[in-house]
């Protein structure tokens, strides 16, 4: 039970760390992408727990977005970010990533909750005249 406790945890320990340290550690270095990432990242967070709430889902599910976020922070850590395009095309792809991850699963949620509720949200039905 502690362990599934801790898994459940662990995305938002992971939001919570990498957002807190790294304009301590890393300030100015792509910090709009930073945000980005971490904008993207809690919606994708808050829209899954949403959904696990309401059918019962298990969360948290995979989440390979989230593995970008601290690993661009250890790369900058490493000095790795800040050495020219190559740290901004890697900041900027990874924050664009996590965004469509974000924007996909956000669709995914309101179908599914939709679905859910018995209403039609994203299809247009025709009119009947």
């Amino acid at each position: 039970e502690r362990l599934q406790a801790g898994k459940r945890a662990l995305p938002m320990l992971v939001l919570v760390a990498v957002g807190s340290l790294w304009p301590v550690l890393l300030p100015g270095i792509h910090s709009c992408a930073s945000c980005l990432c971490a904008c993207a990242l809690f919606s994708r967070l808050a829209s899954e727990l949403v959904l696990a709430h309401m059918t019962g889902e298990e969360y948290p599910k995979a989440l390979p977005s989230l593995v970008l976020w601290p690993l661009l922070f250890i790369l900058g850590l490493l000095g790795l970010l800040d050495s020219g395009p190559l740290g901004t095309l890697l900041a900027w792809t990874s924050a664009v990533y996590c965004t469509i991850d974000a924007v996909g699963y956000a669709a995914d949620v309101i179908e599914e909750v939709a679905t859910h509720l018995g209403v039609s949200v994203l299809k247009v039905r025709p009119r009947e005249e």
